[in-house]
């Protein structure tokens, strides 16, 4: 069978050239990834046309490759219950579906969002890319908060069992 990325690839290339590219600079493959109205601005289309190109990428990769959808199962499973963070890498060691997404963090994160219906999201911490059910920005807020609060204690020498 084909893996994720290789589905993605497939639907790339039965894409139009502006629908490719639209869908590469969204997702950051071969460059970082752009915000719509970046690639509109670069296509030289609206940010709502810059989406109709690239969703068209990921509805060829459906259509084709309706596997692709499964991605959303296949890690709900290996998060359930995890106390840390599901890195890319892990995922791909332990279902080959998954090679190569681990360089792809862009490309990873839009295919969740799809498939899970946003409730999926990967992005880099420490160096690793990781697949949580958490936004990145959500997980800074959480850590930078938790931070305060241990320094708070520190300062105040609370003991750990009291600033809990």
């Amino acid at each position: 069978g084909m893996t994720l990325r290789g589905c993605i690839e497939d639907a790339l290339g039965r894409a139009t050239p502006r629908q490719a590219e639209a869908f590469r600079l969204y997702c950051g493959i071969g460059c970082e990834p752009h915000t719509l109205e970046a690639v509109g601005a670069h296509l030289a289309v609206t940010r709502e046309r810059a989406r109709q190109l690239r969703d068209s990428v990921w509805t060829k990769a459906v259509e084709r490759h309706p596997e692709v959808l499964s991605a959303y199962g296949r890690l709900a499973e290996e998060l359930e219950g995890r106390s840390a963070p599901l890195t890319a890498a892990d995922m791909a060691f332990a279902d080959t579906w998954f090679a190569g997404m681990e360089n792809a963090p862009g490309l990873l994160d839009f295919v969740l969002d799809k498939a899970s219906g946003g409730d999926l999201h990967s992005w880099t911490l420490d160096g690793k890319v990781i697949i949580s059910r958490c936004k990145r920005e959500k997980w800074l807020a959480i850590r930078s908060a938790a931070k305060e609060l241990l320094e708070g204690a520190s300062a105040r020498n609370l003991t750990k069992g009291q600033a809990w």
